[in-house]
């Protein structure tokens, strides 16, 4: 995989119908690596990004365990079930069992400064934009 450590992030878009969402990435011009990098993740079941703000700095992208997410995010998540977030298949369903019924994975997504989140989906992949 690609290292989008210390790039910026210049935009992303969620696309719905197709469950995606791409984060498009730049190392600043002039450096030793510079070039562009898209993170597209694939089969998306719920995202969270916050703290959006323009030059946002990516530290990384990882896979975590979802039990990291859960715990960081637990105010998130018990906040928002009422509103269908994250999406359910049954009322009884925990987002564990979603997981493990569709092998989604979860990515921990931290910044440098502005941006950072979470993305649960099937894959993430990199396209080398340069």
């Amino acid at each position: 995989m690609l290292s989008v450590h210390d790039n910026t992030c210049s935009g992303y878009r969620f696309d719905g119908e197709a469950r995606t969402l791409t984060i498009e990435t730049e190392y600043p011009s002039g450096a030793e690596r510079e070039g562009k990098t898209d993170v597209i993740f694939e089969g998306v079941w719920c995202h969270h990004l916050e703290s959006v703000q323009d030059g946002n700095i990516i530290f990384d992208i990882e896979a975590v365990e979802l039990s990291r997410l859960e715990q960081e995010f637990r105010g998130l998540f018990e906040r928002l079930r009422n509103y269908g977030w994250p999406r359910l298949e049954m009322k009884q369903d925990s987002l564990s069992e979603i997981i493990a019924r569709h092998h989604l994975k979860a990515y921990r997504i931290g910044s440098s400064y502005g941006m950072e989140g979470f993305v649960i989906a099937e894959s993430v992949r990199q396209v080398d934009r340069r």
